[in-house]
C-alpha cells in the first residue's frame, strides 16, 4: 500500500511540474531528449525525424 501511495505521489509531482512549466512558458514541446550535435545511432546527422533502422515508413 505504501509503494502505491509513493508511486501516485511521484506521478502527481511530475505532472504538476509539467503543468507549472507550461503555464510559465518554460515547457519545450519540441524537446527530444537529444542534445544539439549529438548523433543517435541509426539517425542520419542533420536530418530530424529520421526513423531508426527497421521502422522506415
Amino acid at each position: 500500500m505504501d509503494l502505491a501511495r509513493t508511486t501516485v505521489n511521484l506521478i502527481g509531482n511530475c505532472l504538476a511540474t509539467c503543468v507549472m512549466a507550461r503555464w510559465e512558458g518554460e515547457f519545450d514541446d519540441n524537446a527530444t531528449g537529444v542534445l544539439p550535435g549529438e548523433v543517435v545511432e541509426g539517425q542520419i546527422p542533420g536530418v530530424h525525424g529520421a526513423s531508426p533502422p527497421g521502422l522506415e515508413k
